[in-house]
């Protein structure tokens, strides 16, 4: 009973504080930022809609028309009050819209292109954090993996896509989290933790990509109560269905508490206009049909093809060399646990198969949560091979080699 007052504590009070959030910004007059915002529509319409600025590849794309959209999202309408202007959201009411928080203000001061640049900066910081605090608390071993896995989905273009930006902002900044207060006292229940996430993900992303802020900390979360002492795999199994299913339940809700509340507060029905939309993601309608075997090819592709098959070869050929060494240089114990990092690579295909139309649509960017997928293998990897084993073996053969 403890939990659950804890639980609808957490969740009242983040879904009244993404309300006071949202009407505190929308109370800045559209005298403000109204010349930026103008500027900086222009500035990407004459860029183009869906750029590749680098790389050539459709895995490169940037999101000009979703950022456009969130620039002209931005001002309050004739006839609305701040508190409805924020749940209005110029007609897009079945989203949060939780980026206008940081966007509304920054067009005060910058334009769309400075906040490009700003962004650069948050998003390398928050990576390199990421990065030392898992080499400091795991090893080398998963901060290097962590890093590749990163890297692989043209990590350098994110930050010039607004529309992209939400999902990894909170991934890393959950990463820094997880890994600070993870052997603390502080840190005494993981779901609660993954829901508060989840909510977070809902409030501030346009569904690109939010199952990153589920699967990279969770996968991290995983390895290092692994790493504390093995558990049982009946143990490591709960900890995984338990944290997914506060997530999922966290984005869910989030977003159901949208709906009601935009529905009461404009006199409308966007719980209808939220449904609809939902169906169509999933099941699509007679314009864009769904085929989900085409939604996991066109993805897989996208995230492994798309600089072509050479280069899909030399990752195949790395996975090999790990492979090799698994068999050769394996742990005893321990597979059932390591395990449940397979379980959660599967996680993106199970994100297609249900929003096969949405990610069908938009490949160009839903590929990115394979990330997951490559970051648990390697951890995989990592776990099940003998590292001590494989060290020695080498220095005996580097010592002693086979004569000719």
């Amino acid at each position: 009973m403890k939990t659950i007052k804890k639980y609808t504590l957490w969740f009242f009070t983040l879904s009244i504080g993404f309300v006071l959030l949202m009407t505190a910004v929308y109370l800045i007059p559209n005298s403000a930022l109204a010349v930026r915002q103008k500027n900086s529509i222009e500035f990407v319409e004459k860029e183009g809609m869906y750029p590749t600025v680098i790389f050539d590849a459709p895995a490169a794309q940037l999101d000009n028309y979703t950022d456009r959209l969130m620039l002209s999202k931005n001002m309050v309408e004739p006839g609305y009050n701040a508190f409805q202007a924020a749940m209005y959201v110029n007609n897009y009411a079945r989203y949060w819209h939780g980026y206008q928080v940081f966007l509304r203000p920054l067009l005060t001061v910058f334009t769309y292109q400075q906040i490009r640049y700003l962004n650069m900066f948050v998003q390398f910081l928050l990576l390199c954090l990421a990065f030392s605090m898992l080499h400091w608390k795991a090893g080398w071993k998963p901060a290097l993996v962590f890093l590749l896995s990163v890297v692989c989905i043209y990590f350098t273009l994110v930050p010039a896509s607004l529309q992209f930006s939400s999902v990894f902002i909170i991934m890393f900044s959950a990463i820094i989290c997880l890994l600070r207060f993870h052997a603390t006292a502080k840190f005494k229940s993981a779901p609660l933790f993954f829901m508060i996430i989840g909510m977070l993900t809902n409030f501030f992303d346009l569904l690109t990509a939010p199952l990153l802020t589920l699967g990279i900390p969770l996968l991290i979360y995983l390895y290092l109560e692994i790493n504390v002492g093995t558990p049982p795999w009946v143990q490591c199994l709960k900890k995984l269905f338990f944290c997914s299913f506060a997530w999922t339940a966290g984005y869910g809700l989030c977003w159901l508490s949208k709906w009601m509340i935009a529905s009461a507060a404009l006199q409308q029905n966007v719980i209808k206009d939220a449904i609809s939309s939902i169906l169509f993601r999933t099941g699509g309608n007679e314009q864009y049909q769904t085929n989900r075997s085409e939604t996991l090819r066109i993805n897989f592709e996208t995230m492994f093809l798309s600089q072509g098959r050479r280069v899909f070869a030399v990752l195949c050929l790395l996975l090999l060399c790990l492979l090799f060494l698994l068999i050769v240089f394996h742990r005893k114990k321990g597979w059932l646990p390591a395990s449940c990092f397979l379980l959660v690579a599967l996680y993106p295909y199970i994100w297609y198969l249900v929003l096969s139309n949405h990610s069908q649509i938009h490949h160009w960017f839903t590929y990115r949560i394979q990330t997951i997928t490559l970051f648990g293998v390697f951890l995989f990897f990592i776990e099940r091979i003998d590292w001590n084993r494989c060290r020695l073996s080498l220095r005996k053969l580097l010592r002693h080699p086979a004569k000719s």
